[in-house]
C-alpha cells in the first residue's frame, strides 16, 4: 500500500510544481508552495 502513497504524493508534488511554474497568482503560488513542501516533506516517510 505504501507504494500507492508514494505514487500519489509524486504526482500531487508534479500538480504542484506545474503550478508554480505557470501561476501568476501569489496567492495560488503560495499554496503550491505549501503543498510542495509537504510532499517533499512526507516522502521520505513513505517508502
Amino acid at each position: 500500500m505504501s507504494f500507492k502513497w508514494l505514487e500519489w504524493g509524486q504526482k500531487l508534488q508534479a500538480i504542484a510544481q506545474n503550478g508554480l511554474t505557470f501561476s501568476e497568482n501569489p496567492y495560488d503560488m503560495e499554496r503550491f508552495q505549501q503543498v510542495r513542501y509537504y510532499c517533499r516533506r512526507h516522502d521520505g516517510n513513505l517508502l
